[in-house]
């Protein structure tokens, strides 16, 4: 799909600029990530300035961790706003549970028990993580979750789960934008912000079976510390005759949703990961 321009001036914290002229370098997955998306369609300078903001953003995020961690995410609720929540509720009267679509944007760590504590609804609420190799930093990062009474789902072994949560009606956050192994049977070669990018055809494959609603979330940041959490329109399942085109159509779908969103605000997603096979 063709980048929009964003609507804002990506900002910029004295920190974000410290840590770039710091340690900033070229062969950084930041740089070759941000320089492979948009190419041409933004100047160095723009870059240069989008990159520096992102580092703010994830300098920003980190001390907002540390706080939700000492006190949790109920004291950001009246900084936070919340849009579009008509979407979520009419999802929710389908009796399917909801499967929730989102991406690391914003603080995404937060973004979801932020967003569960805030619901009106008294869905149970999962969230679908990829396990953390050393168990400290896993029971630290997902003491928020737990805290706010959301269940983990471990991603290795995710399906099941899955199906018995939306079965009791369950809310279940799934973050779409990872890359998926590319030996794996489950993977799709799709694109991603205009390159190839390996993405899990798992979400798609849960909405056919389950026949839940795929509702896309955000949260971003706004100025003066506050955040906003947004729910979109429910995304209609494309069928096609052939089962295979039907799962790679709706996987494409998912990517391009993310897409608009992430571009919303560039600087608050995580262009240090490797998405792609650059």
């Amino acid at each position: 799909m063709e980048h929009k321009e964003t609507s804002h001036e990506p900002s910029v914290t004295w920190l974000g600029r410290l840590f770039y002229h710091a340690f900033h370098k070229p062969t950084s997955q930041t740089h070759t990530n941000i320089h492979a998306v948009f190419g041409n369609r933004l100047s160095d300078k723009q870059k240069k300035q989008l990159i520096m903001a992102f580092y703010s953003h994830m300098i920003t995020l980190f001390k907002e961790l540390i706080i939700c961690l000492l006190r949790g995410v109920k004291p950001l609720k009246r900084k936070t706003d919340m849009q579009g929540l008509e979407h979520l509720l009419e999802a929710v009267k389908q009796n399917k549970g909801v499967l929730l679509l989102t991406g690391h944007f914003g603080n995404w760590e937060i973004g979801c028990p932020l967003c569960y504590v805030m619901l009106p609804t008294s869905n149970p609420a999962y969230a679908v993580r990829k396990p953390i190799k050393r168990a400290w930093a896993e029971k630290l990062l997902f003491a928020n979750y737990r805290r706010h009474g959301l269940t983990i789902i471990p991603k290795n072994k995710a399906r099941g789960p899955i199906l018995d949560a939306l079965r009791r009606q369950g809310l279940v956050f799934i973050t779409f934008d990872q890359r998926a192994p590319a030996e794996s049977k489950g993977t799709l070669l799709t694109d991603f912000l205009n390159l190839p990018a390996y993405t899990y055809q798992g979400l798609a494959l849960l909405a056919n079976e389950s026949g839940a609603p795929v509702v896309p979330v955000s949260c971003h940041r706004l100025p003066k510390g506050r955040h906003r959490i947004e729910f979109h329109p429910a995304l209609t399942w494309q069928e096609d005759p052939d089962s295979a085109a039907a799962l790679l159509k709706n996987t494409v779908i998912y990517n391009q949703t993310l897409e608009r969103l992430l571009l919303r605000h560039p600087e608050q997603w995580i262009w240090s990961y490797k998405r792609w096979q650059l």
